[in-house]
Order: structure tokens, then C-alpha cells, then sequence
């Protein structure tokens, strides 16, 4: 299932190379941001599901200049294990919060294939719109340098 996260390049090169001991963080106690129970002594990394929230989520992170919005494919089944709410400050002055699906996954059980796509938000201001666009031609992207060196591997006889 697709769920994304705002990432700096420290992070996402972390990701490509596989440690995950390097992200993430331990949460001690249950707050009032979120609906998540986390274990002791353990670190999180939390994803939000809706594309659609990315507006919700630029309030949050602030528009300090250039961001990374990444796409993750992580099985349901974790997911669900993990799912939650999160609760940030409205827009507006109807309401007190606004709520978002949100998934705090322990590190422990990401893996580098769930990393699909990245793309840059400059200056945090993005709409869920152009970032699936710009995603999905990364994926595009992606696709397509793997079949090429699939390709030139076939051609060495490397199979």
C-alpha cells in the first residue's frame, strides 16, 4: 500500500543504503499529537497515507526551503499493526485539529524496496496533484534504468 513521508537527503540516502539504525526516533510516552502507542526503546518513522493531506503536512514541517516527499510501498500488513491518527493545528478557526491516517512503523521493519519514488517540494509548497505526477514519473523513471542495465547485464551474459 502507498503511503508517503517528507524526507531530508540525509534520510533517503540512508534508506538506499540500508541503515536503518541511522533514522527514526524512540517516542517515550503517548502525546497528544498522535493516537500511536510506541514500545520503549524503540525507534519510528511515521507515514501518512492521503496524498491528498500534503497541505496539512507543509504546515507542520514549515517551508524551510527545499523538501523531499517520498513514496513507500509497504505491505498492508504492517501497516495495519501500525495504524494510527495524527492530530495537527486546523487551517482554520472552525475547528481545533484536523486528523490525519498516519502509520508509525517501527525501523526494525522497513526494507530498502519499500522506497519507490522521491520527489522535490522547493520551498514546501507542492500540491498533492503535481507531487503524484512528479512520483509516478519517478517511478516511470525507475522502471526504466532498471530494464536498461537488466538489458546491457543480458548483453555482458552477467543473467
Amino acid at each position: 500500500m502507498e503511503v508517503y513521508r517528507y524526507l531530508t537527503m540525509d534520510e533517503i540516502l540512508d534508506y538506499v543504503n540500508g541503515r536503518f539504525d541511522q533514522i527514526g526516533r524512540v517516542y517515550t510516552e503517548k502525546n497528544a499529537h498522535n493516537s500511536h502507542r510506541y514500545k520503549p526503546d524503540q525507534k519510528y518513522i511515521h507515514f501518512f497515507k492521503n496524498l491528498k493531506d500534503l497541505d496539512v503536512i507543509q504546515r507542520y514541517k514549515g517551508r524551510k526551503g527545499d523538501m523531499l516527499i517520498a513514496k513507500f510501498d509497504i505491505p498492508f500488513t504492517t501497516l495495519v499493526r501500525h495504524m494510527g491518527v495524527g492530530y495537527y493545528d486546523a487551517s482554520g478557526y472552525d475547528v481545533d485539529h484536523e486528523t490525519i491516517r498516519e502509520f508509525a512503523i517501527p525501523t526494525t521493519k522497513l526494507k530498502q524496496s519499500y522506497l519507490v519514488a522521491v520527489a522535490k517540494d522547493k520551498d514546501g509548497l507542492l500540491t498533492p496533484e503535481r507531487a503524484e505526477e512528479m512520483l509516478d514519473r519517478f517511478v516511470v523513471l525507475l522502471h526504466e534504468h532498471r530494464a536498461k542495465k537488466a538489458a546491457e547485464a543480458r548483453q555482458r551474459g552477467e543473467e
